[in-house]
């Protein structure tokens, strides 16, 4: 174990802010939190504070640019900040606000969290009340910590609270924060009574821990410091097989009831896909607040994967389409891991027609497409579509070879192919699609963040089990996905009637590697930003980043600068320069400048 000590005035303030600060607005009394934390109530208020933190992190850009850029799943859109975590180049530093702002933000939970599990045994009140309390504190610890060491590896370790300026800070080895993550998993489904409650995906749960350790186990199981790989990945398999057969989850038969899309696109089921059984585990956002145009923190996943429909031919902006913010595009790679024919995940969770709303700049018919038998003479200068009709279209990978040039110049509608992609352009995934806004221009949305669901067990344990030898395993646990994602008899969608394939998306033993449990994954959890880490996790981040992050213009002249360090984030400037004061310069991660010498 490697400890070491420094004078850190700068990152401690992070961990100082009085935790009466974080509690809801319902406190009228001010009294400090030393005192409210020691009843009943402050300490549920206290709790509530632990869970309420994070959201500003969950719900907005900076996840999805640590989590889903600078993948093999997606590049960068045509707008937006922060493409250096795309790049990988210089502007990927410790002074980026990236990296400044989750370890402000992870620090302040944790120590919320520190703060209930400390205070709550001297308080008086139910005991069973008390240990879940302390049993949902410590899960969000552990999760906490669990995203601090997968983003920074060696980092701060401080499992009691910080009431006054203190100026040291604990500085250890992953592998002793992994320690820290297990114990206190262990000690919430062993000690806590956080038993699973349907569709209440806001609040801990022994399946949430039961799950998050299993992750933990099977992710420390592919590092070289793990005690014993096997019996780390025998303790994953055991803990997945425990949420899996949990009865209180169910599989949604259908993966646009996840996100509450089975009527699109006539309408989309917000309360309905957070509600769903298929979650275990969600950051939730305050919809009642949200709408009352109270609360900055609703989720903004709706922005991120669009592009910009309001400027095509027949197009404005609607509350129904939303704001395009194009953050993140699909890779080419990507877009050629899907089977259409018997897998409807693509076609289910991407939109690829949009219908006129504004008709009054709808494309007319010209003399030359009369000229060529694309129209009647009598059609000239009249408007192609009408209001409602197809404004313009994405076949979408393995269908634009239907459209020949003769086809698509006869269409009255606009058909956008391959080769007509670029970072504004390109199919866009609605898995958090959310008209329900307070106007057209809304950030804030009203999802859930999701965390976990129950396919996520079954592909975790698949890992599990291939990584012990077990294909067999690891082939029926991807199956019972893929038999989900398949085309059922009596499917309708875009006119096109669908036949029953389940059969032909099942695996077999022989099939399974990695590089087919990644492909899954990129498929099953499509923008669920867990893409970075899965490929960090497997060592496979920087050879599928240089072969696959490329962009639609002149992929053929991007070069991606990823280096081998990369797998980790540099440790922010911050607390760099705070340890410089010490003359040590050794927590930056290697790899990047470090504060006192600004040598690599």
């Amino acid at each position: 174990m490697k400890i070491m000590r420094y004078c850190i005035p700068t990152m401690m303030s992070l961990l100082l802010l009085s935790c009466s600060e974080f509690l809801t607005e319902d406190m009228k009394t001010k009294m400090s939190a030393d005192s409210h934390y020691m009843s009943e109530q402050g300490i549920n208020d206290a709790l509530e504070a632990a869970y309420t933190i994070p959201t500003s992190h969950w719900h907005g850009q900076l996840h999805y640019t640590l989590c889903t850029f600078g993948t093999d799943a997606h590049t960068h859109g045509a707008d937006g900040d922060y493409h250096s975590f795309n790049h990988y180049d210089g502007g990927l530093n410790a002074s980026s606000d990236a990296v400044e702002s989750p370890w402000e933000t992870f620090y302040r939970t944790i120590n919320q969290a520190n703060a209930v599990i400390g205070r709550a045994p001297s308080v008086e009140m139910d005991e069973t009340l008390k240990l879940n309390l302390i049993g949902e504190a410590r899960w969000l610890r552990a999760w906490t910590y669990f995203q601090v060491v997968r983003t920074w590896g060696d980092c701060h370790l401080t499992l009691e609270e910080t009431l006054f300026p203190e100026y040291t800070v604990n500085w250890v080895d992953q592998s002793e924060v992994y320690e820290a993550i297990i114990r206190d998993l262990h000690w919430v489904i062993d000690s806590s009574r956080l038993t699973p409650v349907p569709y209440e995906t806001g609040r801990v749960t022994k399946t949430a821990a039961e799950i998050l350790l299993g992750h933990c186990y099977l992710r420390r199981a592919w590092m070289d410091f793990t005690p014993d790989k096997n019996a780390d990945l025998t303790s994953a398999e055991l803990l997945l097989t425990a949420v899996i057969n949990t009865p209180e989850y169910q599989l949604e038969n259908d993966v646009r009831q996840i996100w509450g899309l089975m009527d699109w696109p006539n309408s989309v089921d917000i309360e309905g896909s957070d509600a769903s059984p298929e979650f275990i585990f969600a950051f939730q956002s305050n919809k009642d607040l949200q709408f009352a145009g109270g609360d900055e923190q609703g989720h903004r996943g709706h922005l991120y994967f669009k592009m910009p429909y309001d400027l095509e031919a027949g197009m404005q902006r609607d509350m129904w389409n939303g704001r395009p913010w194009r953050r993140f595009s699909p890779t080419d790679f990507h877009l050629s891991r899907w089977d259409r024919e018997n897998d409807s995940r693509f076609d289910k969770l991407y939109k690829r027609v949009w219908y006129c709303n504004n008709p009054s700049s709808a494309p007319k018919w010209r003399q030359s497409d009369a000229d060529n038998g694309y129209c009647t003479t009598e059609q000239v200068g009249q408007a192609k579509y009408e209001l409602g009709d197809t404004a313009f279209y994405f076949p979408g990978p393995g269908e634009d070879e239907l459209w020949d040039a003769d086809r698509e110049a006869r269409s009255r509608f606009k058909v956008y192919q391959r080769e007509d992609y670029t970072m504004t352009r390109y199919p866009e995934l609605i898995k958090f699609y959310d008209p329900y806004k307070l106007e057209v221009n809304s950030k804030m949305g009203s999802r859930d963040q999701l965390v976990y669901r129950l396919a996520e067990a079954y592909l975790l344990r698949a890992e599990a089990r291939y990584l012990l030898g077990n294909s067999t395993g690891a082939a029926e646990d991807i199956n019972v996905i893929r038999r989900r994602a398949a085309w059922k008899e009596g499917d309708v969608l875009n006119h096109k009637v669908f036949s029953n394939r389940e059969a032909e998306m099942e695996i077999s033993a022989g099939d399974v590697n990695m590089d087919l449990i990644l492909d899954e994954r990129l498929r099953e959890f499509d923008g669920e930003n867990k893409r970075w880490f899965d490929l960090q996790r497997t060592g496979t981040l920087v050879e599928r980043v240089r072969l696959y992050n490329k962009p639609y213009v002149k992929p053929e002249e991007y070069v991606n600068q990823i280096q081998d360090y990369h797998i980790f984030r540099p440790v922010p400037q911050s607390t760099i320069d705070a340890a410089a004061n010490s003359g040590e310069i050794d927590m930056q991660n290697p790899g990047y400048p470090s504060a006192a010498s600004g040598q690599n």
